[in-house]
Parts: structure tokens; C-alpha cells; sequence
């Protein structure tokens, strides 16, 4: 892994980076504008949808965005399963005990919850037969600091993630996320994936009663690692040598994620991140750029990635 201070004898442009900067020289940047309308999800495109402070991004074909759990009321999760031996938990067994969990041991802290989005995505049913929503489940929870140890730039939020359709672990995690452009970081040392197996209703729910328990100390760990990235001035060759350093690392899942962090790297989308010239702006450019090209079911262990190789480099 190459560090910051050896980027001075990489090469100039990596071939990642040439064939991205060809792209945009030849073709016309669409700028993503703050006050541009959000749209519901339509299939088989992604578009935003605001619910609070909270802006999911979606390219889940037929999946839908809701600020309630009501939405969870009627799954019928034996219609998913793909096999007799899959051992599934509901989508509603999570959320219930992430409330619960919050509800807890949150108020201890002065963190409250703020806000909750869930997304529902689609999945063959058992018989093949054809498709229906709800086989595939993301919620975040936003999270605010009342005790004086907020941050006025980032906040703390829990994510999870389900399948019944055999297409995923079920998933747990804590990170942040930007107020001004939404962007999430989750962080693999609170991150627990558990397979459909048995025992998992138990080992969830220690998983989430684990990390809710510490989300407190996290978010200082993500305050004081935004201070260090903000901290750090960087040049912009040194902005798009770092972005190639993280497609090696294994931050982008493809091309297409790479070319929007390159992107938003360039042409940032907020005038804070323009203004920056510290390698909190590559951070907030490759969050960016996973988050915009994974779906929210992706978003977890896509920017979970991101932040270790940041982690990594700044010791």
C-alpha cells in the first residue's frame, strides 16, 4: 500500500487516471446542482429521494424509499427463501431491536435519533415465478449529538441490510455522514455480517446491541480522523494519484464508481468540498463516488473500504 509520502515517485497519471481525465475532456460535465429536485426511485434508473436530513441514492431496479417501518407490515419472507436449509431473519426483527437498542442506551450518551429511511428492493420469489418487493431491505438511522460532543460538519448514523432471497448477508454497521452533501462512510470496526445460518436472530442481535453500545466512541474516532484528513494539504495530481491508489486498494467495485469520484474530486458538487484542498476532499470524492454508483445495499461495505484505506494511510 502506497502512503502520502511516497506519492511523489509514482507516475504522473496512473492509466486509471488517463483513461477517466480523456473521458472528461471529451465530454461536457453535468454538474450536480444542491438545489436540483429529487425524484422517487423509477425501475431501472437511479435517482434521489429526500426524507429529512437523509438522501439515499437508488439504482435498485423497482425499489422504493420510505421514512416509516409501517413499510416492513406484510413481507411475506417464506415467498423469498430460496431453499429450505436458509435460515432467514426478517426485516422487521432487525429494525425492531436497532429501535429497541437505541431507545436504550442511546439516551445515556445525549445521542438521539433524528431520522430514519428504509429502502425495500426486489427479489424472485421462491417458485421463480416473477418478482416482488421485499426481498432486499436497507435502513439508516441519523443520529445527533446532544452532550456537546457533536460535530457541525458530520453526524452519526447506524446502517443495516437484509436479504431473504439468498442474495446477501444481513448486516449491521456504524458510520457518519456529511450534512451538507449527505455522503456515508461506514466503518469496518463496527461492521458485523452475518450469513442466513442458524442461530443468526441471536448473533444480530448481539451484533446491533454491540454497536449501538458504541457508537459514541466511533463518531469521535471519525471526528478526529476528518481533522487528520483536513489536515493533510494535497496538490491535484496528488488528489488523482491517491483516487488510483484507492482503485488498487479495492475502493471501487468498477469503472463507473471510479470515473464519479474522479469526478466529484475535480468538480466537487458542494463549495465547501471546492474550497478544499486537504485530502478530506479525495475522503468525501471516493465516499462520494461509491455512494452515487452502488445502491444503498452496496453502500455498507463499499464505503466501509474507503474509510480503511484511509485509515491506513494516515496511520
Amino acid at each position: 500500500m502506497t502512503g502520502l509520502a511516497d506519492l511523489g515517485s509514482l507516475p504522473a497519471l496512473s492509466y486509471l487516471h488517463e483513461r477517466t481525465m480523456m473521458e472528461f475532456y471529451d465530454d461536457t460535465i453535468e454538474m450536480e446542482l444542491e438545489d436540483q429536485p429529487v425524484e422517487e426511485v423509477v425501475d431501472g434508473e437511479w435517482h434521489e429521494k429526500a426524507v429529512g436530513k437523509t438522501r439515499l441514492v437508488m439504482h435498485m431496479k423497482g425499489s422504493r424509499l420510505y421514512n416509516s417501518a409501517d413499510c416492513l407490515n406484510g413481507i411475506d419472507i417464506e415467498s423469498f427463501l430460496p431453499s429450505d436449509t436458509y435460515v432467514p431473519i426478517s426485516h422487521k426483527e432487525i429494525v425492531d431491536e436497532v429501535e429497541y437498542a437505541l431507545e436504550t442506551l442511546t439516551p445515556r450518551h445525549g445521542v438521539h435519533v433524528t431520522d430514519r429511511s428504509f429502502v425495500l428492493g426486489t427479489g424472485k420469489l421462491r417458485d421463480n415465478s416473477k418478482s416482488a418487493l421485499g426481498a432486499k431491505f436497507f435502513g439508516l438511522w441519523g443520529l445527533s449529538m446532544t452532550d456537546g460532543d457533536g460535530d457541525e460538519e458530520i453526524r452519526a448514523v447506524i446502517g443495516a441490510q437484509n436479504a431473504l432471497d439468498g442474495t446477501g448477508a444481513a448486516i449491521v454497521a456504524a458510520g457518519s455522514q456529511m450534512f451538507v452533501c449527505d455522503n456515508l462512510a461506514f466503518s469496518g470496526a463496527l461492521m458485523k455480517s452475518r450469513k442466513h445460518t442458524g442461530n443468526i436472530v441471536k448473533d444480530i442481535t448481539d451484533s446491533i446491541w454491540s454497536i449501538v453500545r458504541s457508537v459514541p466512541e466511533h463518531f469521535f474516532s471519525d471526528v478526529k480522523l476528518k481533522s487528520t484528513l483536513q489536515g493533510i494539504p494535497i496538490s491535484g495530481d496528488q488528489g488523482y494519484r491517491i483516487l488510483s491508489d484507492a482503485a488498487a486498494y479495492g475502493c471501487f467495485a468498477n469503472m463507473e464508481q471510479y470515473k464519479a469520484a474522479a469526478k466529484e474530486f475535480r468538480f466537487p458538487s458542494y463549495g465547501v468540498f471546492a474550497r478544499d484542498e486537504s485530502m478530506w476532499r479525495v475522503f468525501n470524492a471516493c465516499t462520494y463516488g461509491v455512494g452515487r454508483k452502488s445502491g444503498p445495499l452496496a453502500m455498507i461495505s463499499g464505503t466501509n473500504t474507503v474509510d480503511s484505506f484511509f485509515r491506513e494511510m494516515v496511520g
